[in-house]
């Protein structure tokens, strides 16, 4: 470990080796809360994220799978009283991303946000209401398997046919509709 520049305090991960440890530290200690105490975790904090490398490929494919098995939220806080649950996804290009329903039941305070990492273009964010599920469409699909391989989803389709039904969801618009 080693100090951070003058300017800022603490400490942070500064090898690749040093990221890891830390991060599966975390990680287990994540898996541990969820597996002993389902019924009394309600969300899991880390310490400050001295580890986390936002342009590490493997890490955040590390961070994404960790958080599904979770079902982590964040917590947003609009006034007294009110919260808003949100479950982030983030996908590269176009492509599939899913909450399983068990960690993501439909209601008001839930939100997906949604960003989206296309090549050569800059970060799109969305805010997906949960209750949008209720009407799947070519974009929100709802998946029940059967015969148990995989868990019941609320699925984000994103494909050149869906695209445009995604711009309803642009964050800077949501966000003005929650507000209001």
């Amino acid at each position: 470990m080693s100090l951070l520049p003058q300017d800022r305090e603490g400490y942070y991960a500064d090898t690749p080796e040093m990221s890891q440890a830390l991060f599966d530290v975390h990680a287990g200690l994540t898996r541990r809360a969820l597996v002993e105490n389902t019924e009394d975790v309600a969300f899991v904090v880390w310490s400050e994220n001295e580890f986390a490398d936002a342009d590490d490929a493997f890490f955040m494919d590390q961070v994404k799978i960790l958080a599904e098995e979770a079902g982590v939220y964040f917590v947003v806080r609009k006034n007294r009283g009110l919260f808003y649950e949100v479950q982030v996804k983030s996908v590269r290009d176009l492509n599939y991303t899913y909450c399983r329903k068990d960690k993501m039941p439909l209601c008001p305070e839930r939100i997906v946000a949604l960003a989206l990492f296309e090549d050569g273009a800059e970060l799109k964010p969305f805010l997906i209401p949960s209750f949008e599920w209720r009407k799947p469409n070519a974009l929100l699909v709802d998946r029940d398997y059967k015969g148990g391989r995989n868990k019941p989803e609320w699925g984000i389709n994103l494909s050149q046919k869906s695209l445009a039904l995604l711009d309803t969801y642009v964050f800077s618009n949501v966000v003005v509709r929650l507000d209001g």
